[in-house]
């Protein structure tokens, strides 16, 4: 009489060599020093690569009237900025910062005449213009 056929074993989820999820420890808390299985999985990123450098900024295709001012400083090659700033060029600062890469380099004056004294003596010295701004 032939033998019958034997039932394969199920296989296993997981393959073989694959590599296991750290595992999360929860830090804070009366928990703390607890695993948390669930997090370890759902962060376990085996298939996840991340890049070797971190890739450059994209420059939105919008963009904030300041930028449009940062802009025009770097293509007149301003290298130098002699600032007084109030509470309205908080978007100026944060475009030179952000968006122009902290170009031209700031020099943050206490008082107007400060700030129109150093952009002439600068302008006197090298012969090019340095920007100055102030709040009125």
């Amino acid at each position: 009489m032939p033998s019958a056929a034997k039932p394969k074993p199920a296989v296993a989820a997981a393959k073989v060599g694959a590599v296991k999820p750290k595992l999360a420890v929860a830090n804070a808390g009366a928990g703390a020093g607890v695993v948390n299985t669930k997090a370890a999985v759902a962060k376990a990123g085996a298939d996840v690569v991340k890049p070797k450098r971190t890739p450059p900024a994209v420059k939105p295709k919008e963009r904030w009237g300041a930028d449009v001012i940062v802009d025009m400083l770097h293509r007149y090659g301003l290298p130098y900025a002699a600032l007084n700033p109030g509470a309205s060029y908080r978007g100026l600062h944060d475009s030179i910062v952000n968006y122009g890469n902290n170009m031209p380099q700031m020099m943050l004056c206490q008082h107007e005449e400060t700030a129109v004294q150093i952009a002439h003596g600068y302008a006197k010295a090298s012969g090019r213009p340095m920007w100055r701004s102030c709040t009125t």
